[in-house]
């Protein structure tokens, strides 16, 4: 791996526990990511997903429009689609002019989350781990595991080791 390449990659990981940490782990100990759904890349950033904010602030919309869209889809009825976005389309208009707060709390709870996730620290869990050797490293890594089974732990780091190889 060239070293941009690695750049990139411990970049990326980064990134994942950053939003990792900002998640949560589930009764088992998964881990649960919570990304909310921001502007499409390259979009404004007060580009928001309308669609999002139907189905959470107005489910009965949200319900009726999918309804009349999986409907349409069904039966391959082109104006059946066309009405169903229109009756998005109206909904939207509607809220946007009755109701705009909703859009801006939606904008912002995404942008709340963005910097949450940029300011957030991630522990240095590994810092003791020896990787002078494949074995020490394994011994090491079991060492502070508390949360994988030994069993699992093992095997993906012998698959990680193979994938090096």
């Amino acid at each position: 791996m060239t070293k941009e390449k690695a750049t990139d990659f411990l970049s990326a990981m980064e990134e994942i526990a950053k939003i990792a940490v900002n998640g949560g782990k589930n009764q088992n100990g998964v881990i649960q990511y919570y990304i909310p759904r921001g502007p499409l890349v390259g979009a404004p950033n007060d580009n928001i997903n309308e669609f999002d904010v139907m189905k959470k602030k107005d489910p009965a919309a949200w319900h009726e429009y999918s309804n009349l869209m999986n409907k349409a889809v069904k039966s391959g009825d082109t104006e059946g689609m066309i009405s169903a976005m229109m009756h998005a389309l109206n909904w939207s208009k509607k809220t946007h002019k009755e109701n705009p707060q909703i859009f801006d709390e939606q904008i912002k709870n995404y942008s709340d989350w963005k910097e949450q996730v940029a300011n957030s620290k991630i522990p240095d869990l590994f810092s003791e781990i020896d990787g002078t050797t494949k074995e020490s490293f394994l011994i090491s890594a079991n060492q502070l595991n508390n949360f994988i089974k030994q069993e699992t732990l093992e095997r993906n780091i012998k698959v990680f080791f193979n994938y090096l190889s």
